[in-house]
């Protein structure tokens, strides 16, 4: 399953209440999942609507960013089985999947 990986400083599920039916109904669009790490935790939204704060991962963020190379901005990916792609977008979660999205049919045409 392709997964869109979001490093964002500023995000946190409370202050994003407003447009969490819009995340998860784009997630579920897109048919992958949307990983949010977060300083307040890590947040898997699946593409069945599902929501869950994963805490098992949480000690792995340092680790996680050191590999990425995000460095001290917030930062996605689009990552599949064999590829990590960094996607352009201005730190919103809903801008990380348009980015994603985009990345993706790029990716598929440049494949095809």
């Amino acid at each position: 399953m392709e997964r869109v990986l979001v490093f964002s400083r500023t995000w946190s599920l409370d202050r994003a209440s407003g447009e969490l039916d819009t995340i998860r109904q784009r997630v579920a669009e897109l048919g992958l999942q949307l990983v949010v790490v977060t300083r307040a935790g890590v947040f898997v939204f699946d593409p069945d609507g599902g929501v869950d704060r994963v805490d098992r991962i949480a000690g792995d963020v340092r680790t996680a960013a050191v590999i990425y190379r995000v460095g001290k901005s917030d930062a996605a990916f689009l990552v599949s089985d064999d590829t990590a792609l960094r996607v352009a977008c201005d730190g919103s979660l809903l801008d990380a999947l348009e980015g994603a999205a985009a990345l993706r049919y790029q990716h598929a045409e440049i494949a095809a």
